[in-house]
């Protein structure tokens, strides 16, 4: 219960509140894929209604997370080894197409000191989930300085499933040092405008994570 504490209360409503704290779960580990979600379970531990908890289950379902089976009920999404290749190629794709646009249209710098503050937070918190999290919102500035809503809608359909994925490899500390030190000399390229030398940086950091993710994968996830 004490992580439910810690929840952003002001945002949407309490289905909202509920969606949030299942994410977490699914991203720490806690639930794995298969693991069936009880309604009841959840009604009795944030003192609701089924109700907004059946409407969280629609919200994670929609996102990709959950899935309802017949005669099973709602489980959590296994992915198959297509899915996650898929998942972090798509990922490396509208990268490197938000890269090209930052070229031709220039580095934005509060974008560059939204990163660069993050970076900091990602020194003082490396516990996995927190982590996950930050280095997703470093990656979105990206997204977002390539000023395209193409590419932002795309890349935040991914967002969730992407969430799970890269937890995998930030259980590896050496991974969250790598992470840090690439991070880092992204946002001192941004800061001298080498833009194309971070299109290149960051096609090599991604390969990188679909590399480890599909090594997690045949040794099973372990």
């Amino acid at each position: 219960m004490s992580r439910i504490k810690q929840l952003d209360l002001s945002k949407q409503g309490l289905s909202y509140i509920i969606s949030e704290y299942i994410m977490e779960q699914i991203i720490t580990g806690e639930l794995k894929a298969g693991d069936k979600l009880i309604e009841s379970q959840y009604a009795e531990q944030f003192g609701t209604s089924r109700a907004p908890i059946r409407e969280a289950f629609i919200l994670l379902t929609n996102q990709g997370l959950l899935e309802k089976i017949p005669r099973k009920g709602t489980v959590v999404r296994g992915y198959t080894k297509a899915d996650i290749s898929d998942i972090l190629e798509l990922r490396i794709v509208l990268e490197e197409m938000a890269m090209s646009r930052i070229i031709e249209r220039g580095i934005i710098s509060d974008c560059v000191l939204k990163m660069e503050g993050i970076l900091i937070q990602m020194h003082v918190n490396q516990n996995k989930s927190d982590y996950t999290k930050l280095n997703y919102i470093f990656h979105q500035c990206i997204i977002d300085m390539a000023g395209s809503s193409i590419i932002k809608k795309m890349y935040e359909g991914l967002g969730i499933s992407l969430l799970g994925l890269q937890s995998l490899t930030f259980s590896d500390k050496q991974n969250v040092a790598k992470s840090i030190k690439d991070h880092r000399v992204i946002v001192s390229l941004l800061k001298e405008n080498q833009a194309s030398e971070v299109a290149a940086l960051l096609q090599q950091h991604n390969k990188d994570l679909l590399h480890h993710v599909k090594r997690r994968i045949h040794a099973g996830m372990s």
